[in-house]
């Protein structure tokens, strides 16, 4: 009885004890699992999701236009479909296992459905007439790429009970993702050249750089299963599967409206959709301008290189800023005053004939934009806690899943801008392809997206985190206590 009212007076002492049981070896491995899961997934991003473009444009010699609406089609899915995948995945156990088998159903099926994207071209000498067959299996892609990716989001909004887990395991899933957009943005362009070398068509090379890599992928998800197979939280997960059914359910209309009127968890999804907007301008139209602005892809390799290894360190840095800037919050907020600073400098330096310099100043946004992206999960999580609080809700899966709707989201207004801005500054994929010069309007309308959308982005984001989100560290500490206090008291 003592025991309880020390823990009732000091409820943060409680939070303490609970940080400290998370340092097992056991939840240690439990926050793993979706660090882990994010390097499997890294590989169909890094190259399938982030080439498809290229591929339908110079492959498949589509129009820019049918080509944005196949990878808006891809994104658009995703956006659909994620949120009910949070919900399913919470909600439904099979009969002996709680997430191994929805690793293996979405690892496998995302990597079958890409390597028939990328093949198909092999087997037909009219690949313009196959937009209908492609739009299909992007469609199965991208299903099965939301439900790998919620599975993992999933499992962290679990294990994630406080800012220095939340920090730790966003930190390494950054890691994780990032280290395979290192390693396939460095090889990628050279395995492709080399395939192209060997095989004398371009179209040979994709296909075998997609089965190498899918392989890699569907390999990476397996093993991810087998990690979670053994893992606490899986056991956790699946023993309180009769328990579940017995506790009391919350009202739907009660949930919904935890979800829309949740400023936290408004706040960073607006953040998290703006963000995502120039960070795909450098990523998923990256292979344009290095293309068509730099005028040297073989580069591309360079720049992958250095803008996923700096983003990898500042997210490694995350930490760090965190304990010297004393709040999550606050942290965020001046990363994005940092980028924003970085793309003015951008806009004088960047240039055709300076290749290097060009890849340095976007690196440094980009270690930037590796701690803003860490901690924007951090922002999510906490909008758990503030619906716990205010609405007594706790649907982790359905408020997590929000997090990868804000960058589908983003993804869909990304590729809606490039297409857009392309269009009207004359992009013409069989011209190009045939060697025409690059029009003036491509030129321009690829800069700004490096530069000044950029820039225009990250001050747009400052003033809404800082002036809308609720909650900082100090005040999520509290309202846990709170909870605590009005759970026990409801014992």
């Amino acid at each position: 009885m003592r025991k309880e009212r020390d823990q009732m007076s000091n409820p943060v002492s409680s939070t303490t004890v609970s940080t400290e049981e998370q340092k097992t070896p056991g939840r240690m491995k439990d926050m793993l699992i979706y660090p882990l899961s994010e390097v499997a997934g890294g590989t169909y991003e890094a190259y399938f999701a982030t080439y498809l473009s290229l591929l339908m444009t110079t492959v498949y010699k589509f129009s820019v236009t049918l080509s944005g609406v196949l990878e808006s089609l891809q994104a658009i899915v995703i956006w659909v479909t994620q949120p009910f995948f949070g919900l399913l995945i919470d909600r439904y156990t099979f009969r002996k296992s709680k997430y191994v088998p929805w690793f293996i159903i979405f690892g496998v099926g995302c990597g079958l459905a890409y390597i028939l994207v990328f093949t198909i071209p092999l087997f037909t000498s009219e690949p313009t007439k196959l937009a209908v067959p492609v739009a299909c299996l992007i469609i199965i892609a991208s299903i099965c790429a939301a439900g790998g990716d919620q599975v993992g989001l999933n499992i962290y909004a679990v294990v994630a009970k406080v800012e220095k887990d939340r920090a730790f395991i966003a930190s390494c899933a950054k890691f994780g993702r990032d280290s395979m957009k290192v390693i396939l943005g460095f090889s990628f362009p050279l395995m492709l050249a080399a395939f192209t070398n060997i095989f004398g068509q371009a179209v040979k090379a994709w296909a075998l750089t997609a089965l190498i890599l899918a392989g890699v992928a569907i390999i990476a998800y397996i093993f991810v299963a087998v990690w979670v197979a053994g893992s606490q939280v899986e056991k956790e997960q699946f023993a309180a599967k009769s328990a579940n059914k017995a506790k009391k359910k919350v009202d739907l209309k009660l949930t919904v409206m935890s979800i829309i009127t949740n400023r936290a968890l408004l706040v960073a999804f607006v953040a998290t959709v703006l963000s995502k907007m120039f960070f795909f301008f450098h990523i998923m139209g990256g292979a344009f301008f290095w293309k068509f602005y730099m005028g040297n892809f073989t580069m591309m390799a360079a720049f992958s290189t250095a803008f996923s290894l700096s983003a990898i360190i500042g997210a490694l840095c995350m930490p760090t800023f965190v304990k010297l800037v004393k709040d999550t919050k606050r942290t965020y907020v001046i990363a994005f005053l940092i980028q924003f600073a970085i793309y003015l400098v951008a806009m004088l330096l960047i240039s055709p004939s300076a290749p290097i310099q060009t890849i340095a100043v976007l690196s440094c946004a980009s270690f930037f934009n590796g701690v803003t992206d860490s901690l924007i999960m951090s922002l999510f999580a906490g909008a758990t806690d503030y619906a716990k609080w205010k609405y007594g809700t706790c649907e982790l899966g359905l408020t997590m899943a929000c997090y990868s709707l804000g960058i589908r989201i983003g993804l869909v207004c990304s590729i809606a801008a490039r297409t857009a801005v392309l269009a009207a500054g004359g992009f013409d994929s069989k011209a190009l392809a045939a060697g025409a010069a690059v029009p003036a309007g491509v030129m321009s309308a690829l800069f700004n997206m490096n530069t000044l959308y950029p820039a225009i982005l990250c001050i747009i984001i400052t003033i809404v985190v800082m002036l809308l989100y609720p909650v900082n560290d100090k005040r999520l500490i509290e309202m846990r206590a709170e909870v605590k206090a009005r759970e026990a008291m409801a014992e």
